[in-house]
């Protein structure tokens, strides 16, 4: 879904905020606004990107292109119903599901997905910051430097929320890695 920014009655920000759910639509947020605080809200919001105006019908439909390649990698595909386990964590594909050790179930961005099914895939390797914007499908797309950054620490804070474990580390200079075993159940 493309949503623009700046509706009448209800902001693009509060829809996307809704329509972010688990098994919810792609979505991307269309504004006039560059500001870099606009661009960290939608992302924060779980927007899958956000794209300034006025842009080429183009570049649009090459981000579009991109979100469902992501979506696709994420687990929408080859790898719906699998389920990985993180050091007591159950990472449930099929729904963008994270399950905490102590029970507590926390739905995953698309892109959260992405990450965190990149480090899976390479525990305890260190990843940089270019492997995972490929792994999320956002390094073709125009990125602002911290984009990496930002979708780390939201899935940093959404595992701090159900676990007092951190299993996701930053390796100063290089990138970030996954500290815990994973295994296919």
């Amino acid at each position: 879904m493309v949503l623009e920014v700046t509706l009448p009655g209800e902001d693009g920000f509060s829809i996307c905020r809704r329509l972010t759910a688990p098994g919810g639509p792609a979505v991307i947020l269309l504004s006039a606004t560059a500001e870099e605080v606009d661009c960290v809200l939608g992302l924060e919001l779980g927007a899958d990107d956000y794209l300034v105006k006025p842009c080429s019908p183009r570049e649009l439909l090459a981000r579009i292109r991109a979100v469902l390649r992501r979506r696709l990698r994420s687990g929408v595909s080859a790898e719906a119903g699998r389920r990985h386990r993180i050091d007591g964590f159950t990472l449930e594909t099929r729904h963008r599901n994270l399950h905490s050790p102590l029970g507590a179930i926390t739905a995953l961005s698309p892109v959260e997905m992405a990450l965190l099914l990149a480090l899976a895939a390479r525990p305890r390797q260190i990843l940089s910051r270019n492997e995972l914007l490929e792994a999320t499908g956002t390094a073709a797309a125009d990125v602002l430097d911290r984009t990496v950054y930002v979708q780390v620490s939201r899935l940093r804070r959404k595992i701090r929320e159900s676990s007092a474990m951190q299993i996701i580390r930053t390796i100063r200079g290089s990138g970030y890695t996954l500290s815990a075993p994973v295994t296919l159940i």
